[in-house]
C-alpha cells in the first residue's frame, strides 16, 4: 500500500480517537441529537467553504456524484447519530472497540464486490477482532457506566454502515477518482439527513443550545470531518482490506487520548485484553 495512503489512514484513525473522547466531553452539555445537528453541518461548512481552493470539479461523473450522495445518506450521518448514543450510553472505549468491527465488514465487501484476494494471517485477524469484540462484551459494566445489552447495536450497527461506505467509495472513485469532491457530496447529504433527524427527535420539547455544547460539538465536527476526508482519501489510494484496519486502530487512540483528557478513565484488565485483542487483531490483518 503507498505511503501516502497509510499516513492518511493512521491520521483518520488518531482524530476518530480524538473526537470520541471529546464527545464524552460535548455531551455534558447537549443531547446526542442535538449535537448531531451541529457536528457534520459544520463540518459540511468547512468543507465547502474551502472547496474553491481545494476541490477539482473537472470531469464530472453523474453516476459517480449520485453513488457519492447515497452514502452520503448514512455515510457520515447515521454513523455519528448511533456513535453519538453509543458513546453516551456504553463509553468511549467500548464504542471505539466495537467499531473495530467495521474493518471485517469493509475487508469482506472488498473481497466479494472489488475482488481484492486476503492472506490467512489476515483471516486470523478478522478472527482475533471478534474475540476482542467478545471479551468486551462479557462484562456490561467495564468501568465506565452500566447499560442495556439492547445498547450493543447502537455501535454495531455504526460499524455495518462504516464498513459498507469504504467499498462503495471506492467503485465510486473507479469511475471518478475525486475523493475531495465525494467528500464535499457526502457531507452536503449527511448534513440534511441529520438536521432532518434531530428536529424530529427533538420536536415538542425545547431546543436548548448552550453554548459550551455548541463549542465542543464544533470541534468534534471540525476531528470528524477531517478524519473522515482522510479515510477517504486513504481508500482512493489504497485496497480497503488494508486501509479499512488501519482505519479501524482507532481504539488505540481513544485509550491513550482518554487517560491523558479524561484523567477519571479507568481501564480494567478485561477492557484492557479487548482492546489489546481488537487492536492486536488489526495488526494481523495489516502484516499478513
Amino acid at each position: 500500500m503507498p505511503l501516502e495512503a497509510w499516513l492518511f489512514a493512521l491520521t483518520a484513525a488518531m482524530l476518530f480517537g480524538f473526537a470520541l473522547n471529546i464527545t464524552q466531553i460535548g455531551l455534558r452539555h447537549l443531547p446526542a441529537a442535538l449535537g448531531s445537528v451541529i457536528s457534520i453541518p459544520t463540518a459540511c461548512a468547512m468543507f465547502w467553504l474551502s472547496s474553491p481552493w481545494t476541490a477539482d470539479f473537472s470531469g464530472w461523473r453523474n453516476d459517480a456524484a449520485l453513488l457519492f450522495a447515497g452514502v452520503g445518506l448514512f455515510y457520515p450521518a447515521l454513523i455519528t447519530i448511533l456513535t453519538f448514543e453509543a458513546s453516551r450510553r456504553l463509553g468511549a472505549n467500548i464504542t471505539a472497540s466495537l467499531g473495530n468491527l467495521a474493518s471485517v465488514v469493509a475487508v469482506a465487501a472488498g473481497m466479494l464486490w472489488l475482488g481484492e484476494v486476503l492472506a490467512m494471517r489476515q483471516l486470523a485477524g478478522i478472527a482475533v477482532i471478534i474475540a476482542g469484540a467478545t471479551v468486551l462484551t462479557t462484562n456490561r459494566n467495564l468501568g465506565e457506566t452500566t447499560w442495556p445489552m439492547w445498547a450493543l447495536a447502537l455501535p454495531l450497527t455504526a460499524s455495518l454502515l462504516r464498513g459498507l461506505g469504504q467499498p462503495l467509495f471506492k467503485i465510486g472513485f473507479s469511475w471518478w477518482p475525486n475523493p475531495r469532491v465525494a467528500t464535499l457530496i457526502c457531507y452536503a447529504c449527511s448534513a440534511t439527513v441529520v438536521i432532518t433527524v434531530g428536529l424530529w427527535r427533538m420536536r415538542g420539547t425545547e431546543m436548548r443550545f448552550k453554548p459550551k455544547g455548541v463549542a465542543w460539538f464544533m470541534v468534534i465536527g471540525v476531528a470528524n470531518g477531517i478524519a473522515t476526508w482522510c479515510g477517504i482519501e486513504a481508500v482512493s489510494r489504497g485496497p480497503v482490506s488494508m486501509v479499512a484496519p488501519v482505519v479501524a486502530s482507532y481504539p488505540l487512540f481513544t485509550l491513550a487520548i482518554g487517560m491523558v483528557m479524561l484523567r477519571r478513565v479507568k481501564v480494567t484488565l478485561m477492557q484492557a485484553a479487548g482492546v489489546a485483542l481488537t487492536v492486536g487483531g488489526v495488526m494481523m490483518l495489516v502484516v499478513g
